[in-house]
């Protein structure tokens, strides 16, 4: 039985911790607690609320600095009489950048840790953005706008950090809140082109949108605090004894208290190859002897994994995202990244298209009503249109707030997915009226966020720590391609056509979601590849401190605490 005190058991995987009597690790009673069980001792408060603050605001800067792409293309070809195919690459130029900067931040996040990966995106997004404002030339603005580009893509960074210092049992609707900061951005911007283009110019745009950028580097900068360090991160690079003042420093601000013992250094960590067959091994993800001591020793799942042939449990790459525990899930996200931005994007220029259209403007953005365009400048009703447009996100983000706990990641996911399919393809009747195509494509416009809030959430929690970033990285690539095939995809003159892509494309994501190997929904955040092993291993239940060298030793089943 656990002893009294113990927190519940907070994981349904069950993992065997074992550490000698000489470690760090283990107080005078041999009682250790894991990670996951602290994060829910010290539960969701004002240090949590502050962080999604803080790194919530980072989407809301990225948000900005894409949706004022149109009317910074629109502008700035009038100033500079650009051709149509300059004009296209002023967006191509970020989209390029975000393509790199999944892939660089993901790298720098992960050895260099969650703080460096914002700071270093962050510092991007506001120095060129605001350098932009000041380009006077087309190649200066597009080598400027390439790297925001960079700072925008390494959005995965921020989301990372902030998935990793909330419980488990209130990770899935607060993620669904700070990914919700990009829509308030996407419409916050479109209001900022209203009130500013029309007196200062693109110029004052660019300003105007790189100072949430700026403002939020001067706060991570001048107050370290408002930007700590990952919990996970740390304990995986072997800093137990820093993570627990962290931990100590956290709960009392939220006014609560840590579980009795001392934090385990990794109780679910992959270490180094050198174990003795369940004795006390080495500590830290490079084979050295762990700082802040660690709990060592690995089962048989977790052996497992580091066999498999991808085993630099803690290297980070691809030979991680790709072997054998990963593989699958890897894949799985790429494809189905590809096709949720292949129909998000869709759905975004039908939408512009379709309440024009509906507004008597001749099915283009810039047509009369409210006013009327000249080729440089958009009308009232035109920027209203955009607006109201944009403000479809909402209703699928409260509803991704709503089910992603309740039904769980993958049905949630799949469902909406289903749903967004059966609005393309009522679509296709030719003789629905206005009101009703107008009221189809803003369900599918909401069901579309949905899915793609969902799969943000799903993917933070399917890669475990060493590779979370880099893996969020590689599949917000592939989302820049499924982005880039949108634009082909509008060529397509027939809208049958398109619309019974968008039809095939989400009936396969709604089954492929389901194919996932792992539900997350109020799971525990993985820390090594071993994890995912485990939580599938047919062997069972751990078998007690059996085989441990030394005395005074400690057995973890997920938050319980069992003495040897």
């Amino acid at each position: 039985m656990p002893l009294p005190g113990a927190m519940p058991a907070v994981a349904v995987a069950t993992t065997t911790a074992t550490a000698t009597a000489g470690h760090d690790d283990v107080d005078d009673n041999g009682l250790v607690y894991t990670l996951d069980a602290a994060l829910e001792a010290v539960g969701y408060g004002p240090f949590q609320r502050t962080l999604l603050v803080v790194t919530g605001a980072t989407q809301l800067a990225d948000a900005m600095e894409l949706m004022l792409l149109p009317f910074l293309g629109r502008q700035v070809t009038c100033d500079w009489e650009l051709s149509a195919l300059q004009e296209s690459a002023v967006s191509t130029a970020v989209f390029v950048g975000m393509l790199l900067g999944a892939i660089v931040a993901g790298v720098i996040s992960d050895r260099l840790g969650r703080r460096q990966g914002v700071l270093f995106t962050t510092c991007l997004c506001a120095v060129f953005g605001v350098l932009s404002g000041f380009a006077s030339s087309f190649a200066a603005l597009l080598l400027a706008r390439a790297l925001v580009g960079v700072g925008v893509g390494g959005a995965p960074a921020a989301l990372s950090l902030f998935a990793e210092w909330v419980p488990a049992s209130e990770r899935g609707r607060h993620m669904t809140t700070f990914l919700g900061f990009f829509s308030v951005g996407a419409v916050l911007e479109v209001g900022l082109a209203w009130s500013i283009v029309p007196r200062f110019g693109w110029r004052g745009l660019l300003f105007a949108s790189a100072t949430p950028s700026c403002a939020l580097l001067v706060v991570m900068l001048c107050f370290e605090r408002a930007l700590p360090e990952s919990p996970r991160w740390l304990l995986v690079r072997g800093e137990a004894g820093r993570v627990q003042r962290e931990l100590g420093r956290v709960a009392s601000l939220n006014g609560t208290a840590l579980p009795p013992g001392t934090l385990a250094g990794a109780s679910t960590v992959v270490r180094g190859r050198g174990s003795d067959g369940g004795g006390a091994g080495k500590g830290g993800f490079d084979g050295s002897t762990g700082r802040d001591g660690g709990v060592a020793g690995l089962d048989d799942a977790a052996a497992a994994a580091a066999d498999d042939g991808s085993s630099a449990a803690y290297g980070p790459g691809m030979r991680a995202l790709c072997g054998h525990s990963l593989r699958l899930t890897t894949t799985l996200l790429c494809v189905l990244f590809v096709i949720m931005a292949f129909i998000y994007y869709g759905l975004v220029l039908l939408t512009v298209d379709l309440v024009s259209s509906t507004n008597g403007n001749g099915g283009s953005v810039g047509g009369g009503g409210g006013g009327s365009d000249d080729g440089c400048n958009l009308s009232d009703a035109t920027y209203g249109e955009v607006l109201f447009a944009n403000c479809a996100e909402f209703p699928g983000l409260v509803a991704a707030l709503l089910l992603l706990d309740r039904l769980g990641r993958r049905r949630t996911i799949s469902l909406f997915f289903a749903g967004c399919g059966l609005c393309v393809f009522l679509l296709t009747n030719e003789k629905l009226v206005p009101a009703l195509r107008f009221a189809l494509v803003f369900v599918a416009r909401a069901l579309a966020l949905g899915f793609n809030q969902g799969l943000w959430v799903f993917t933070v929690e399917l890669f475990p720590t060493p590779v979370r970033v880099q893996g969020i990285g590689v599949v917000t690539a592939c989302a820049r391609l499924g982005g880039i095939a949108t634009s082909l995809a509008t060529a397509i003159p027939s809208w049958a056509a398109k619309f019974s892509l968008c039809v095939a494309l989400s009936v396969l994501a709604a089954v492929l979601v389901l194919l996932v190997p792992k539900e997350t929904a109020r799971a525990n955040l993985g820390d090594s590849l071993a994890t995912s092993v485990a939580s599938r291993s047919a062997a069972g239940p751990s078998v007690g401190c059996g085989g441990s060298s030394g005395t005074g030793t400690v057995k973890v089943v997920g938050a319980d605490i069992y003495p040897c």
